[in-house]
């Protein structure tokens, strides 16, 4: 094949259909011997958190791998980072596509309307992979896979697949890496692709120009990212249209600048306040430290739902409603 010669779309995606957990390794396989790249990409890892989703389908899944994919987060990131490293790093990334339910080649190229709606119906979503071996941007609707009863926030995404426009209704997630998306630079990228979606008041907000926000009040490089503060965080926000509220649980938060919750029955406690948030349906982005460890490690995730939990207004006389948060409901 000469340098600049086209090579065909249907060419290159891969479609398959697995009819159980079983069928995964098969599938890499295949994958494997259509995509020379793909065993690089995907480390240990990144196989690790493929096979905790495949762990939630419900079978049988269409899978389409698309091994050129261009994401417009990840060219962000590689043009202001990766491209002046001094290593080839690719520009692409792959992307997969999973659809409950068996799909022919012909169903997935078809432009029968009742064949694509049914295909809408069936998407369970879609996956990012980065070539720095890391999970890019996600899009999984949890009402097409295996999930405990919760209330998650979610809103609807638009993404094109054979050239036909489709709808999922979804959380926007992304994983992390140890040089440009760290955990609080994900997160907050995930709470403003959520509200650039969601309303027409706001933007989703690419890497650089969270960098570029950044830059203006550091006295030093900016990446490789070691990770933000609460008060960086707060003021990336606040320039991209939103209003945040900054609450500490603890008082002894060690930059000294906290927010003391009064431990009077008469004020909500910290736990009351961030039920209010999440029962409100607004993405709250929570940073954590190892319990019990002043030093310990930091992580931030963001909350967008709850478990669930009965409730009867008859007998329940709480000033304030109590709700456990699942496991299953976090975006980590």
């Amino acid at each position: 094949m000469f340098e600049n010669e086209l090579i065909k779309y249907e060419e290159t995606v891969c479609i398959a259909v697995i009819d159980s957990i079983n069928d995964i390794n098969d599938l890499f396989n295949v994958i494997a011997e259509k995509d020379f790249e793909f065993k690089s990409v995907v480390n240990e890892s990144v196989e690790y958190r493929l096979r905790k989703l495949f762990d939630v389908f419900y079978f049988p899944v269409t899978i389409i791998y698309e091994p050129y994919y261009v994401d417009k987060v990840y060219r962000d990131e590689f043009y202001r980072y990766y491209s002046k490293k001094h290593f080839n790093v690719s520009r692409n990334c792959k992307r997969l596509f999973f659809i409950n339910g068996k799909y022919s080649k012909e169903e997935l190229l078809s432009n029968n309307n009742d064949i694509c709606t049914r295909i809408e119906n069936d998407l369970i979503g879609m996956i990012v992979l980065k070539p720095t071996q890391t999970i890019g941007r996600m899009l999984i609707n949890p009402h097409r896979i295996k999930l405990s009863k919760c209330y998650i926030r979610t809103t609807s995404f638009e993404v094109l697949m054979f050239g036909k426009l489709y709808n999922i209704d979804a959380f926007p997630f992304s994983g992390q890496d140890s040089e440009v998306m760290t955990c609080a630079e994900v997160n907050i990228w995930q709470i403003m692709e959520y509200f650039g979606n969601r309303y027409n008041n706001y933007k989703a907000l690419l890497p650089s120009e969270m960098f570029d926000i950044l830059k203006e009040t550091s006295d030093v490089r900016i990446l490789p990212s070691d990770g933000l503060t609460v008060e960086q965080e707060s003021s990336i926000f606040m320039r991209n249209g939103l209003s945040p509220k900054i609450y500490f649980k603890r008082a002894d938060y060690e930059d000294g600048d906290h927010y003391i919750i009064q431990e009077l029955y008469s004020e909500p406690s910290f736990e009351d306040i961030l039920s209010i948030y999440i029962e409100s349906g607004i993405p709250v982005l929570v940073n954590l430290r190892e319990k019990d460890k002043v030093d310990g490690e930091n992580h931030s995730v963001t909350f967008i739902g709850h478990g669930y939990r009965e409730y009867n207004r008859l007998y329940d006389v709480k000033p304030h409603i109590e709700i456990p948060f699942s496991e299953s409901c976090k975006i980590k």
